[in-house]
């Protein structure tokens, strides 16, 4: 991947582990691609299939985001907990950089299933049944 970039070169979006075939970079193999790309560029690290690894040289891309600025970590709640046709998922970094992916988000927009939903929800809220402060769905958050 790093042979192919040039000055045009913006961004890189790394599938860990990747989807379909399963297989993922290791901790070492990561940390050497995030330490070659360097903070002039944004790597987008998609853990949807997180939760599916169980090796200990699996790297956790929550915690590389404490060393590496540039990145920013999306994961899913789609596939481990059924899920997939809402889209519901969540995306981790530096304020600057999450705001930067933010606002070409529209691919990873929330399915109009779920939109249908927060009429159901408010009710739920107005009424007390639901424990979850549903005004302010969107958080900012960054480590």
């Amino acid at each position: 991947m790093l042979d192919t970039a040039d000055e045009r070169t913006k961004i890189f979006f790394v599938c860990n582990p990747n989807n379909p075939t399963g297989t993922y970079w290791d901790a070492a193999t990561m940390r050497g691609f995030l330490d070659a790309v360097g903070n002039q560029r944004i790597v987008v690290l998609d853990e949807a299939y997180f939760e599916y690894v169980d090796r200990e040289d699996y790297p956790d891309g929550m915690e590389l985001m404490r060393e590496y600025p540039n990145l920013v970590v999306f994961r899913t709640f789609s596939k481990m907990y059924a899920l997939a046709g809402l889209r519901v998922g969540y995306l981790c970094g530096s304020p600057e950089v999450v705001d930067i992916i933010r606002r070409t988000h529209v691919v990873y927009s929330v399915n109009i299933r779920l939109t249908w939903c927060s009429p159901f929800w408010q009710r739920q809220a107005k009424l007390g049944l639901c424990q979850i402060p549903w005004s302010n769905l969107v958080v900012p958050f960054a480590i």
